[in-house]
């Protein structure tokens, strides 16, 4: 699996990025990236627009309105939306249009994986690289911190991704800081959160639905029977 077709240009950008290890990737102007910005009832937050919808923590709201602002070109661009609760901190916000997406990775990054970070960050992306942190210290899935990186909790629930064969694919989201002996270290909701969501049965057959738009465009939505 690999970006959507719409979303060709941001493949050599991290590409590059995934090969580089630890330093620090300038700040660039890809013309579409799969994060967004989701604004709900009770503030913002980050996300990361997936073949499985957009997904995001839920940190500000659980259900409700949303408006998402995603990159497509020059300038962002925003779509209403309403929040769709999903298994344990993972929830989703479905849109009446297609924006740039990638594939989610069920593969468990090891030790010493380089990985990215993109962050959405004043309507611009941000790319930093970093590694699954190979600490004896550490259990589980943690990230190096990258060189001249700061997190901040505005941060919270930006996507990690890897690179795989057919491009790059969401290994997970930022999900907080852990600090031990003078040393922090990233961490991510990942592929245990993706199986307490995915790794159910779902329907197999899928329903078109055409929405009609205000300003009179027509979309179809694919949804479960």
């Amino acid at each position: 699996m690999a970006f959507s077709s719409s979303s060709s240009s941001i493949l050599s950008s991290l590409c590059l990025l995934l090969s580089l290890g630890g330093c620090r990737i300038s700040r660039r102007q890809p013309t579409q990236v799969p994060v967004v910005w989701i604004q709900t009832t009770r503030g913002f937050e980050q996300g990361v627009s997936t073949e499985e919808g957009i997904i995001f923590l839920g940190r500000t709201a659980q259900k409700g309105p949303v408006k998402v602002s995603y990159l497509l070109g020059p300038s962002p661009l925003v779509e209403a939306g309403r929040i769709r609760k999903g298994q344990g901190p993972l929830h989703f916000v479905d849109l009446e249009v297609s924006i740039p997406k990638a594939p989610i990775s069920f593969r468990a990054p090891t030790k010493g994986d380089p990985l990215s970070i993109i962050l959405y960050d004043g309507n611009t992306p941000r790319f930093f690289s970093t590694r699954v942190s190979q600490d004896s210290r550490v259990q589980g899935t943690a990230l190096e911190v990258p060189s001249g990186y700061h997190p901040k909790p505005s941060d919270i629930g930006a996507g990690v991704f890897t690179q795989t064969e057919e491009g790059p694919a969401l290994v997970g989201l930022l999900q907080g800081v852990a600090h031990m002996e003078g040393k922090s270290w990233l961490l991510i909701a990942g592929r245990e959160t993706w199986k307490t969501h995915f790794l159910k049965p779902t329907p197999s057959e899928q329903k078109k639905e055409v929405f009609y738009r205000a300003d009179g465009t027509r979309t179809i939505r694919k949804t479960f029977r």
